[in-house]
């Protein structure tokens, strides 16, 4: 009969550096992930601000074009070339399209703080623009039984002009906010006086 050999090996000294230094290896690789991992996340945060910030700048392009039909209208009535009823329905079309502009940004999301002051820098220029539309469009619906080509001002004629001073305020600081990130996200800058 054969008996087993029962000596009891002891593990060399050897290898349990070796283990170690496998261990710390291992912790270092894990480390290393967790920073790539954790390095990507602005690169995150930067693409969800280019969108948002890129479905602003679309918006400001509406805006523009409104600010061109807004001003055919009332240059338009100053010249006598646009009867007030005429005018008045380019200006509803002017306040519809703003409408729809501040009911978008009020529904985009901001992923940043930076977006999120922007979205709310365009909110109060657009407000200020909507309420000087309307009193202007009021203003040329009460011409309506005025003489052909009067431009009598009234109550709301003053209003849309203080109106207008305080849009084109806000605007100026939405664009000096605006710029500089369009600029590093690489799109178009604009200025009070398009909008």
């Amino acid at each position: 009969m054969v008996f087993a050999d029962r000596t009891i090996r002891r593990p060399r000294l050897g290898v349990l550096p070796a283990i170690a230094g496998a261990a710390v290896s291992a912790a270092i690789f894990f480390t290393g992930l967790a920073a790539a991992a954790s390095s990507s996340t602005p690169s995150a945060a930067t693409a969800a601000l280019a969108t948002t910030v890129g479905v602003i700048e679309s918006e400001l392009t509406q805006l523009a074009d409104g600010r061109a039909k807004l001003k055919s209208a009332l240059s338009g009535m100053a010249a006598c070339a646009v009867s007030p009823s005429s005018a008045a329905a380019q200006l509803d079309a002017v306040i519809a399209n703003r409408a729809g502009i501040s009911r978008q940004l009020g529904t985009l999301h901001a992923p940043t703080s930076e977006a999120a002051h922007l979205q709310a820098l365009l909110q109060g220029a657009l407000g200020h623009s909507l309420a000087a539309d309307r009193h202007y469009r009021d203003w040329v619906l009460s011409l309506r039984t005025r003489p052909r080509c009067s431009t009598t001002a009234n109550a709301d004629l003053a209003a849309a002009q203080h109106e207008d001073l305080l849009a084109t305020a806000a605007k100026q600081t939405f664009v000096a906010a605006f710029n500089p990130l369009a600029r590093r996200l690489h799109l178009g800058t604009w200025t009070a006086a398009q909008l």
